[in-house]
């Protein structure tokens, strides 16, 4: 109708939402908490959104608009991130995990240098695999025990060791720790954006750090403190 400015905004948001991107996630958390995991999985893993973004916008933006949108997704990596270090839940632990990989995606698409954007095509195959991995183990995981509380540590991991290194390993791969795909993900991202975004890089290996912790959180608190098996 030849308002293009208005459209490309409405698609910008529309994509926001979908990807849950901040101040846009409100949605997303309760459901990651409360629907089925399969559902969950089946709605985040394919990441639609991504997809619109490659099909419809890359190369598209002005250049501004490009660095706001990047500016968006690293926010949302770090914000998403720290915020996941303080939850009691396991699931919405997940989805803010899930949350801050996605800025990083998004980050990296809107970066002019073909070596990030091969980092965020990289980090959308980890997200389809590792992260979707991670989150069945932690279904595995509630289906046995019921609700995940992140509060103290009350698992036990000599009663289901191939379990907990399952969850261990794909969270290592969901956020980019070394000797795993999502880490040479990360690696590119962090090489192809520090020149145009070098603020917003050092955002990106932040938000790794603490998506790295809050991994390592879950862990100690779903598999250790206890000699008991639960469920």
């Amino acid at each position: 109708q030849g308002h293009s400015a208005a459209g490309l905004v409405l698609l910008l948001v529309g994509i926001g939402i979908r990807e849950a991107v901040l101040p846009l996630h409100s949605w997303f958390p309760p459901f990651v908490q409360h629907a089925p995991m399969g559902l969950v999985v089946a709605f985040f893993a394919p990441q639609l959104g991504v997809y619109a973004h490659l099909e419809l916008l890359r190369g598209e933006l002005p250049h501004q608009l490009a660095h706001s949108v990047a500016s968006v997704g690293a926010i949302t990596a770090v914000v998403a991130a720290a915020l996941g270090l303080a939850q009691t839940n396991g699931r919405r632990a997940l989805a803010f995990l899930i949350m801050s990989q996605t800025g990083l995606v998004a980050f990296g698409l809107d970066a002019s240098s073909p070596v990030a954007q091969i980092g965020a095509l990289l980090t959308w195959q980890v997200i389809g695999v590792a992260t979707a991995g991670f989150a069945m183990t932690l279904a595995s995981l509630e289906a046995r025990r019921g609700n995940l509380s992140l509060t103290a540590p009350v698992g036990s991991f000599t009663r289901t060791p191939r379990m907990a290194v399952a969850f261990l390993f794909m969270g290592f791969a969901s956020v980019g720790l070394p000797l795993t795909l999502g880490f040479v993900a990360e690696d590119l991202l962090v090489q192809g954006s520090v020149d145009e975004f070098p603020v917003l890089a050092f955002a990106l290996i932040l938000a790794t750090a603490l998506n790295g912790v809050a991994v390592m959180r879950a862990f100690f608190m779903l598999f250790s403190g206890s000699a008991e098996h639960i469920g």
